[in-house]
């Protein structure tokens, strides 16, 4: 079975950009690059990986693209385009000249307004990305669950996939009004959901248990042809280390087919990113 990450990160601390960054988190505060992600990937299993965008720079999209041309397991990077630049659309279309941009990603949970991302002014942006057959990751909290409903009814056709289920909090009285909103934008079959960062949402202490009605929830609403698997890496190693995590998602998915399960880790991320096909194997 072929498994994709589809969602990581890597940044260079010495290139500077990295506001969010800062030592009150000590285990990201640092550089993190292939050579250290390179053997946990090896050592779960994981074939190809998606690299995403960390900061709201082109700058730093043109570093990953140039990173990606020369690490192996790269298959694809999210990048970056300044939505509210005059020259937003020029950004967007000499990055996609580039091999290895698969999509650019909103960084909606930054920005104060919740709607912001409806600005009418947006429009030629997504209008490109759905001419190039690019997508759009949406990194969101759930406030922002009915936003992303009506964008995706705005533009039918552009493939949007929301980041980490949403952001829930894993807790028993937060579940109810995510899964509702959860269920109403799966609805949109333009809308993809990954299956990652979700130990974020959990209290300290918390039993793991509390991750599976969120799991079931994101599979049973979107399907496994629009769940994807990722890591969220390195940012997970504020909750726990890549290979827990995969152990977790192992755990949680082994009550499903094999055939849902290479959706989850693989296929979906192939057809959402437009990735080349994967070879046959060989005897």
């Amino acid at each position: 079975m072929m498994r994709i990450d589809a969602h990581h990160h890597l940044w260079d601390l010495s290139r500077g950009g990295y506001d969010w960054l800062s030592d009150a988190r000590p285990k990201l505060h640092r550089t993190f690059m292939p050579a250290e992600f390179d053997p946990l990937l090896k050592e779960a299993g994981i074939d190809k990986t998606i690299l995403v965008q960390s900061t709201p720079s082109v700058a730093e999209s043109e570093f990953l693209l140039e990173l990606a041309a020369k690490t192996d397991f790269v298959a694809g990077v999210v990048g970056w385009v300044d939505f509210e630049a005059e020259n937003a659309v020029l950004q967007l279309s000499q990055l996609s000249l580039k091999p290895f941009l698969v999509g650019i990603r909103g960084m909606m949970q930054m920005q104060a307004a919740p709607d912001w991302v409806l600005n009418p002014g947006f429009a030629p942006v997504f209008e490109t990305l759905i001419e190039l057959d690019l997508s759009f990751d949406a990194l969101i909290r759930p406030i922002h669950l009915p936003v992303v409903t009506e964008l995706a009814q705005r533009h039918p056709n552009l493939r949007i996939v929301v980041n980490h289920g949403g952001k829930p909090e894993i807790r028993q009285d937060a579940f109810s009004s995510w899964a509702l909103e959860i269920s109403r934008l799966s609805q949109n079959r333009n809308v993809f959901c990954k299956l990652s960062g979700l130990l974020a949402g959990m209290p300290e202490g918390a039993k793991l248990e509390g991750l599976s009605p969120y799991v079931d929830h994101i599979i049973q609403t979107f399907g496994p042809s629009r769940t994807m698997w990722g890591s969220d890496w390195p940012v997970l190693e504020e909750c726990a280390p890549y290979a827990t995590w995969y152990a977790i998602t192992e755990t949680e998915l082994a009550r499903h087919s094999a055939e849902i399960r290479q959706n989850i880790y693989a296929d979906t991320a192939i057809e959402f990113y437009r990735l080349p096909p994967t070879p046959e194997p060989t005897d």
